[in-house]
């Protein structure tokens, strides 16, 4: 009889198993790995000589301090998801960031949350 009851038990649980969804707003597994595998392909994009609108094509400038020699980069898709970049000035553009910066040093990939402003 205790058999029977457990079978029972074990039974509705497992028919509910495939009927339970993911609460709104949450990121399944699998969608997390699709984000970090976009982002290693993006990254395999990134050289040492491309500008930095290149880069901007890929990633976006990070929040907090930003400096035009090394700017900080995160993934568009996922800000936890960061690329250090080093450039050399555009020698036509004296004031400010130019999309005409060379890359000249990238860092791996690296994961950490986001700078706050």
């Amino acid at each position: 009889m205790l058999k029977t009851i457990m079978s029972a038990v074990l039974m509705s649980i497992a028919l509910s198993i495939p009927a339970m969804q993911t609460p709104a707003g949450t990121t399944t597994a699998s969608q997390c790995c699709s984000i970090v595998a976009e982002a290693l392909k993006d990254y395999e994009h990134l050289k040492p000589g491309m500008k930095r609108g290149d880069v901007e094509a890929y990633f976006k400038a990070a929040g907090g301090m930003t400096f035009r020699d090394k700017t900080t980069y995160v993934y568009k898709s996922c800000e936890y998801i960061k690329v250090d970049i080093g450039f050399q000035r555009d020698p036509n553009t004296t004031t400010d960031f130019s999309s005409n910066d060379i890359v000249t040093a990238i860092s791996p990939l690296t994961v950490g949350y986001p700078a706050k402003d």
